[in-house]
């Protein structure tokens, strides 16, 4: 527990250039280690150790079956990226960096999965995240505050006021966290704090001015409404649009001191900011649209893809078409779903799917099933951080990134730990239930069919 809390609160406050960048080595040329590379190895030679010493890890009867799926197409598709792009004449260091960024995701899983180590502790994980969510929206409410002094008011572009050297997502996730767990009626804090969290949390997220962020911290908001009993989904909601709407008063005051900071009108910028994801049809702002530079650089990784659909082109790949064809195109990796395919291929599309599509799927069962108050949260947020990465790795660099892809990697692998563990559990008593001569064979025991039912 204290090494998952080291490595969110780590990789979400840690300034990138500052810090991760500041404080590294290169023993061999062309490959530089930084702080988290350590701090990932660690867990994993922990985590193997664990394994090691109780390959079960203590309560579960057998390792989750989408734990050995992901494993098996991750492997090969690292195997076959690393050698395809040191094929590419592209700079090798580029070609390491970006199978480093790639072999991030499992190392995550794994440790994930290796560090939860009983059912009691998956009631304390939430915070972690949230806690994360929290320090990295203070980090980047902090730079917004010190670019502010320098920002001119006679300047059009917002840039100098973003920063995205700060792991915002935690920021999006603390958020819908928090959210989920007051309408799921398995709070984390007081309502009062709650609100001041989860308040703070959406104006960090908010001022980065990313509009990616915007849309992935919404979906994971909304998918929240989809977690609640149908039954009770109408009452919860009254409670959900009264959070919302303070949330969204926390978030109207941030602007308003934005402006008063910066000299600036806030609000008119986020304005043109948010019609600027909308055809140039519906609203002529002058804002950037944030497609332009994007769709052509995916229409060019789709066509490397197509050219090799099962293993794909190579890490860096798109490196070498810049340099090779001479396509100086700004957007490669922006659409990270299909920067997989161009890289890895079907393989590794298909194990960043079965990240994303089993955190979501497995998580909405153990919310559904209502076993444990533990196994609730960490479902929640398995649905919650699959949402938000879908959308994310959608509209920007997302999961393609070391920093970006741990807090997908990690949940996915707590949820396939705690589902695990769930199953065990309800597995065991099932059968110690069978076994006692004092209950009639007629009886139905809570959880029956959830051990019926096929383990994913």
């Amino acid at each position: 527990m204290l090494y998952l809390l080291v490595l969110m609160l780590l990789n979400g406050l840690a300034h990138n250039e500052g810090f991760i960048l500041e404080f590294r080595l290169e023993p061999v040329p062309e490959v530089p280690i930084n702080i988290l590379d350590g701090v990932l190895a660690v867990g994993l030679f922990w985590g193997l150790f664990r394994f090691r010493q109780s390959p079960n890890l203590f309560t579960a009867d057998q390792v989750h079956p989408l734990f050995r799926w992901l494993m098996m197409l991750f492997i090969p598709a690292l195997i076959f990226g690393s050698v395809l792009g040191l094929a590419n004449d592209v700079p090798i260091r580029r070609v390491l960096t970006m199978m480093r960024n790639f072999a991030v995701m499992p190392v995550s899983v794994f440790i994930g999965y290796a560090f939860l180590g009983t059912p009691k502790a998956a009631r304390w994980i939430p915070y972690i995240y949230v806690f994360a969510g929290l320090g990295a929206a203070m980090s980047i409410m902090l730079f917004f505050k010190e670019a502010s002094h320098d920002y001119s008011r006679e300047v059009v572009s917002l840039s100098p006021l973003r920063t995205i050297s700060y792991v915002s997502n935690y920021a999006g996730l603390g958020v819908a966290i928090v959210l989920f767990s007051i309408l799921v009626k398995v709070r984390l804090f007081p309502l009062p704090l709650a609100l001041l969290i989860g308040g703070i949390s959406l104006i960090g997220q908010f001022a980065t001015l990313s509009r990616s962020d915007w849309l992935a911290c919404i979906a994971g908001m909304l998918v929240v409404y989809y977690l609640l009993p149908p039954g009770e989904r109408g009452g919860r909601m009254i409670t959900g649009v009264f959070l919302g709407t303070v949330m969204a008063l926390a978030l109207w005051i941030g602007i308003a001191v934005a402006s008063q900071t910066t000299g600036v009108d806030f609000t008119e910028k986020m304005n043109e900011r948010f019609w600027s994801l909308l055809p140039e049809s519906v609203a002529d702002t002058g804002e950037p649209r944030a497609w332009h530079q994007r769709l052509p650089a995916t229409v060019e990784e789709l066509k490397m893809w197509s050219s090799s659909p099962l293993i794909g082109r190579g890490f860096a790949i798109q490196d070498g078409a810049r340099l090779v064809q001479g396509k100086a195109t700004a957007g490669y990796r922006h659409n990270t779903w299909i920067s997989t395919l161009a890289e890895t291929g079907l393989l590794g599309f298909s194990a960043m799917a079965l990240v994303v599509g089993g955190s979501f799927a497995i998580g909405r069962r153990m919310v559904r099933e209502q076993v444990d108050a533990g196994s609730v949260l960490i479902g929640g947020m398995g649905v919650i951080t699959a949402a938000h990465y879908f959308v994310h790795g959608i509209c920007t660099m997302s999961f393609n990134q070391m920093r970006f892809a741990i807090p997908l990697g990690v949940v996915c692998g707590l949820v396939l730990r705690c589902r695990a563990m769930q199953q065990t559990i309800i597995r065991r008593a099932w059968d110690k239930h069978r076994q006692s001569k004092q209950v009639s064979n007629a009886s139905v025991f809570p959880g029956q069919e959830t051990v019926k039912m096929f383990e994913v």
